[in-house]
């Protein structure tokens, strides 16, 4: 039996460990605590897992023991439907596709003024502390409806959250959507608090808390690691500089950088409620079992040659945004964005380039989202 989380591979890629045991169907591996569940890896089996509701993440959310799901009590992503679909349909509603493409200018205006005032700037720069982070979060401060006033302060109080737990942090942005959703409620606005409204007071927070924190911190690591990968990995080389002039390469582009560095090397834990056949093995009531996204998106017997960055990737059909009921709710908005950050950063920037090796660029030890700590770039 192996330990569980297995190392990234070299420059952050999949795990090598998922290479053999997609072979192997439904693998028993120990996490830190010694809890012992089964991987999931192959994209049939996280497919199922991820919309089989035989498969629930309330259990999951109760087992005893933290990380990877457990006990996070994240409020939308601990729940099973139809509870689930209470605090789920005001957000589909709200990050809609034609809700995003309603703010497509004020996206395209805050991406141009952030790469431009990186493009003036020293260099080398870190992209992620000059660029990605302040993208981040000022696109989804703006979007819930805070302002892009508010984002230095969001950021740092989430990253405070983060690294050390830190209740004062913690309670500081919890006031801050609690605030917001009281504001809204006597001056509507054309923002995600609003179209949440139809939710209590506290089930809105609650939401917009979180859309908050995987909004910065998802965008943030996923934008750095996408950069890094058109700078850096097999097959990317001269893609970035092409979108400037190829606009109706971008979407896919964006979809196979999402594959190809999806945002963790884990997943959130299911249990099985019920008895549930899968790779030809019987999963008794109670099973723990968690879907592995990365590597279902790396499966050779889906994707031709999957190591392999290949920016006209077709057909696409990742997991990386998930699937099912706990999809990502802003994937409209993700592709929208990155797609809106690599045509204005190669516009701006068409000869950007890594200031030191790619062996050197250092990944994050977090697997849930994976990121880079800083990212040197010339011009």
């Amino acid at each position: 039996m192996r330990d569980f989380p297995f190392p990234a591979g070299p420059m952050g890629t999949l795990p090598v460990e998922y290479d053999t045991m997609g072979k192997i169907g439904l693998p028993v591996v120990s996490l830190p605590d010694g809890m012992e569940i089964r991987l999931a890896v192959r994209y049939s089996d996280v497919a199922a897992v991820l919309t089989d509701e035989r498969f629930s993440r309330a259990l999951a959310a109760d087992l005893p023991g933290t990380g990877f799901g457990r006990n996070q009590r994240t409020g939308l992503l601990d729940l099973d439907p139809p509870d689930h679909a209470v605090l789920r349909d005001p957000l589909d509603r709200a990050l809609a596709a034609d809700r995003v493409e309603r703010w497509l200018p004020s996206l395209r205006s805050l991406v141009h003024e952030q790469v431009t005032a990186f493009a003036a700037g020293d260099r080398p720069a870190d992209l992620v502390r000059g660029f990605a982070a302040p993208v981040a979060s000022r696109s989804i401060c703006a979007l819930v409806g805070l302002g892009v006033a508010a984002a230095a302060d969001v950021a740092t109080n989430i990253d405070e959250m983060l690294a050390s737990g830190s209740a004062e942090a913690r309670s500081t942005l919890r006031k801050a959507v609690e605030d917001l959703v009281t504001r809204r409620r006597a001056e509507p606005a054309d923002d995600i608090a609003t179209s949440l409204l139809e939710l209590s007071d506290d089930d809105a927070a609650t939401v917009l808390f979180g859309l908050l924190i995987s909004g910065y911190v998802g965008n943030r690591n996923a934008l750095a690691r996408h950069v890094f990968a058109l700078l850096a990995a097999p097959g990317a080389d001269g893609v970035l500089p092409s979108l400037a002039t190829r606009p109706e390469r971008v979407g896919r582009v964006v979809d196979e950088l999402l594959r190809y560095y999806p945002s963790g090397n884990d997943g959130l834990l299911r249990v099985a409620r019920e008895p549930v056949w899968l790779s030809g093995v019987l999963l008794e009531p109670g099973t723990v079992v968690m879907p592995v996204i990365a590597a279902a998106s790396h499966d050779p017997e889906v994707f031709d040659r999957p190591e392999v960055f290949d920016p006209d990737r077709e057909p696409n059909t990742h997991v990386s945004l998930g699937r099912g009921t706990h999809r990502c709710p802003g994937d409209h908005l993700v592709r929208a964005l990155f797609g809106i950050v690599l045509t204005e950063l190669t516009t701006a920037l068409p000869r950007l380039r890594l200031a030191i090796p790619a062996s050197e660029v250092r990944h994050t030890d977090d697997l849930l989202p994976l990121g880079i700590v800083d990212l040197p770039v010339t011009w």
